[in-house]
């Protein structure tokens, strides 16, 4: 009945090219057959190459299923919390945003009402259209169940290795393109990408845009080989896209994705001229439109600790060195009323030309372990000025008073 409803449904609807991954290839000869025998013209048969992930296996939906499976199984997640986690998000309605803490989406009131309607659908996405779920359970009782039953390999749910995901706070990998978008790609690149996956333009051309591809695309250069989907490469061919945007253009981008996925961030720059600073320090360094949120979270969340080799290096060293410098120009920080990217700048080159220290990097690089937990942040002015006086100050005294204890455990 399948191959008698396909082929009369594409006739019915006037399809004259089928374009399909080469696992059809040998349900041709039956449609056919089938179109010959009802009487329809033939369409145009495509068979496609597969693609493939760098491990050889094919790439699908279920690469997502078995990365959340393998995480959760080697943390051994704690099932219980998890549960309740995936329950306050079904029924809050969202997945946490990744600056969202764990513990506040836990607290949220687990007394939101939902219709008998949402809660069928929802019962089905927990069990992926499994006719194997429970009947008459609560709807905490079935996400539980439904967590063991997918750690077991009874079920694979895209909901719960999402839900998994999101609890763990990691990523899967990117399969939909709605994955692709949420991740930061650029929709001009991964098209550009996909195109080269099975097909090629010829005369060595990698990079094209969609009018290129839709005046040189023919079926004649498709391969037979099976394309292996390499993320490095589009990873490299979207940061070269981002790099090469004009400012007004990039800033403009990752407004309109961090609009969708990381509103909070804009919350914390809350005005334009903050935002526009914040891209301006992220562009030549951003691999998809995400990078800026994982890079910059320092920028609303405190360090929760700290990079040990970063401490040893840059605060500990020498007798506690950079600690001091830290110590003696948090005092300068206090006194600054201009609170503005140049002048802290320039305090810092005045400090350093006083002490006879080295260079910029005597002060820059102790204040970066207190501002961010590690040695690595954009230009360190416009950083100060974005964090705030109170926010740098706080950060400071942090790390001052836990620094030291870091000398006696690493020894």
């Amino acid at each position: 009945t399948f191959h008698l409803a396909v082929v009369v449904d594409d006739a019915l609807m006037g399809v004259t090219h089928v374009i399909r991954g080469q696992e059809h290839l040998t349900n041709t000869t039956k449609h056919a057959a089938l179109y010959d025998a009802l009487g329809f013209p033939r369409p145009q048969w495509v068979h496609l190459p597969s693609i493939m992930n760098a491990d050889g296996s094919k790439m699908s939906k279920r690469d997502k299923v078995k990365a959340a499976r393998k995480a959760a199984k080697d943390i051994k997640i704690n099932i219980d919390h998890c549960a309740e986690y995936v329950y306050k998000v079904i029924i809050h309605g969202f997945f946490k945003p990744p600056e969202t803490k764990l513990d506040k989406l836990i607290n949220l009131p687990g007394t939101i009402a939902l219709s008998e309607k949402d809660t069928a659908t929802i019962k089905i996405k927990l069990w992926g259209g499994s006719a194997a779920r429970p009947k008459g359970n609560s709807l905490i009782e079935e996400v539980k169940e439904a967590i063991h039953r997918f750690l077991d390999k009874e079920i694979d749910s895209i909901f719960i290795a999402e839900a998994i995901a999101d609890y763990l706070d990691i990523n899967l990998p990117e399969i939909d393109v709605a994955d692709f978008r949420r991740s930061g790609y650029l929709p001009e690149v991964l098209l550009n990408y996909i195109a080269l996956l099975g097909w090629n333009p010829g005369d060595d051309i990698e990079r094209f845009d969609l009018k290129f591809l839709i005046e040189r695309f023919d079926f004649k250069r498709i391969g037979k080989k099976n394309a292996q989907f390499d993320r490095a490469k589009l990873a490299r061919f979207n940061a070269e896209v981002l790099a090469s945007l004009p400012p007004d253009l990039f800033i403009k981008k990752l407004r309109n994705h961090f609009e969708l996925f990381h509103p909070a961030f804009l919350k914390e720059l809350d005005d334009n001229q903050g935002f526009a600073t914040f891209a301006k320090m992220y562009q030549a360094r951003s691999q998809t439109l995400d990078t800026p949120a994982i890079l910059g979270r320092f920028f609303f969340e405190d360090p929760e600790d700290y990079d040990a080799k970063a401490v040893k290096k840059n605060l500990l060293k020498n007798d506690g060195e950079g600690l001091n410098v830290l110590r003696e120009f948090r005092d300068v920080l206090e006194r600054c009323d201009d609170w503005t990217a140049d002048t802290l700048h320039k305090l810092i080159e005045t400090f350093v030309a006083e002490k006879q220290l080295k260079n910029m990097g005597s002060v820059a690089q102790p204040l970066r372990v207190a501002l961010t937990g590690s040695a690595v942040s954009p230009e360190i002015g416009p950083t100060l000025e974005l964090l705030g006086k109170d926010t740098v100050l706080r950060r400071i005294d942090r790390c001052v008073k836990h620094a030291p204890a870091m000398r006696s455990s690493d020894a």
